[in-house]
């Protein structure tokens, strides 16, 4: 078995290792990040990045996020390679430097620079893309086959500067508040991808007919958003899959708490 740390710089290395087998099938990918979002200490019974292991558990930010699929990944592989098993197919680990900051150092920089470490590979186990779900009777469990992309905008309001003492209707700060609720109480326009219309065209076909019936008017644009509106918490569920989503994730402005600024 083969272990490599490879990375872009030394401050975020990525770990590969790759189990031969017997190569009587296709490589199998096992991946996780070893990152984790950043997590204020307040409000923790434990320091969030300190690992405490108390009343039979591991307190950390990063035990489900995801350092437990990571442990049972290691296990296996361990596993697999101190008991002398052969697999099928050669088992490849990746695990990640930076997943919660974007990827540029980690799945990025080893796609662009390091392929080969993933020649035939067509199947993955890593972080779950999806829940077990029921519907019409039946229990489903998705499988990710596609990802949705990442576009990132910045929005500016601009407006007067002063005093908060002082009546300003050309304060940035209602603007700003007017273009928040504008994108979110409002859905993006239906796109029924091929992915999607594959995905549920799939479902469709292990349901009774009268919920086969819903999923058909899931699939056609002009009935789309009545149909998920029928479906309840499901169809809360099931409205990503149709449309682009927009969601505001940081608000910064004015410098003191008596004055508002112009921008």
């Amino acid at each position: 078995m083969t272990c490599d740390l490879i990375g872009s710089s030394a401050d975020r290395p990525n770990l590969i290792a790759r189990l031969p087998g017997r190569g009587k099938a296709p490589p199998l990918l096992l991946q996780g990040h070893m990152d984790v979002v950043p997590a204020p200490r307040d409000g923790w019974q434990y320091p969030p990045l300190e690992g405490t292991i108390a009343d039979g558990y591991l307190w950390e930010r990063g035990s489900l996020d995801m350092k437990s699929v990571i442990a049972m990944m290691l296990s296996a592989l361990i596993r697999t390679k101190s008991e002398g098993l052969s697999p099928p197919g050669d088992v490849v680990l990746a695990l990640i430097s930076d997943e919660a900051a974007g990827g540029d150092s980690g799945a990025s920089y080893l796609v662009e620079h390091h392929s080969e470490r993933f020649e035939g590979v067509k199947i993955s186990i890593g972080e779950f893309g999806g829940f077990t779900f029921h519907l019409g009777g039946r229990r489903f469990y998705p499988v990710m086959v596609a990802e949705k992309q990442v576009c990132r905008l910045r929005v500016t309001a601009t407006g007067s500067s002063g005093h908060c003492s002082l009546f300003q209707q050309d304060n940035p700060m209602g603007a700003m508040n007017r273009f928040l609720q504008t994108v979110q109480t409002r859905d993006l326009p239906t796109h029924i991808t091929p992915v999607t219309r594959m995905v549920f065209r799939a479902i469709g076909k292990h349901l009774p007919m009268a919920s086969h019936a819903g999923i058909g008017a899931l699939l056609r644009p002009a009935l789309t958003n009545r149909a998920l509106r029928l479906m309840g918490a499901k169809g809360r569920t099931f409205n990503p899959l149709f449309r682009n989503t927009v969601n505001a994730t940081m608000v910064r402005g004015g410098d003191q708490v008596n004055m508002f600024r112009a921008r």
